[in-house]
């Protein structure tokens, strides 16, 4: 909880969201996975085909942020 504390607010809205909308996502494919270091969104985005549209789109808006440009 302190770590999205630490985050701009907006960033912190967004990595909640994706949270939100990849939890399915996550306990079919990664929760075996470690957190930390990347490693779960690693672990998603190796099965982004079999992925709900939702989290897939997430993922893709989360890379267009880190990039600096507009989600997609």
């Amino acid at each position: 909880m302190m770590a999205l504390a630490v985050l701009g607010s907006g960033q912190a809205v967004a990595q909640a969201d994706l949270k939100a909308v990849c939890k399915a996502d996550y306990s079919k494919f990664c929760s075996d996975v470690t957190p930390g270091g990347g490693r779960i969104i690693a672990c998603l985005k190796s099965h982004q085909k079999e992925l709900q549209p939702a989290c897939a789109a997430g993922l893709k808006e989360r890379d267009a942020r880190k990039e600096g440009g507009q989600p997609r």
